[in-house]
C-alpha cells in the first residue's frame, strides 16, 4: 500500500491518514503487505517533521483513531 502526503496539510489528510492507519492495522501482521508513505513536501516535511507525525500517526493507532 502506497499514500501521498505532506504533513502541514490541515485538511483532508488527517482524515486520509487515519483511515491509512486503520488499514494498516489490519495487515500488521501479513509479511505480505507493505505501506509505504511518501511526502510530497520535501522542504517542509523535514525529518523532525516527518518523526513527530510519525509519532501522532503511531499514538492514533495505539488509541483506535
Amino acid at each position: 500500500m502506497a499514500s501521498f502526503f505532506f504533513s502541514s496539510c490541515p485538511g483532508i489528510c488527517p482524515s486520509i491518514r487515519t483511515k491509512l492507519n486503520k488499514v494498516q492495522e489490519k495487515f500488521l501482521k501479513d509479511a505480505d503487505v507493505k505501506t509505504l508513505q511518501h511526502s510530497i513536501r520535501p522542504n517542509t516535511d523535514t525529518v523532525a517533521t516527518l518523526k513527530n507525525t510519525l509519532t501522532i500517526m503511531a499514538s492514533s493507532v495505539e488509541n483506535g483513531i
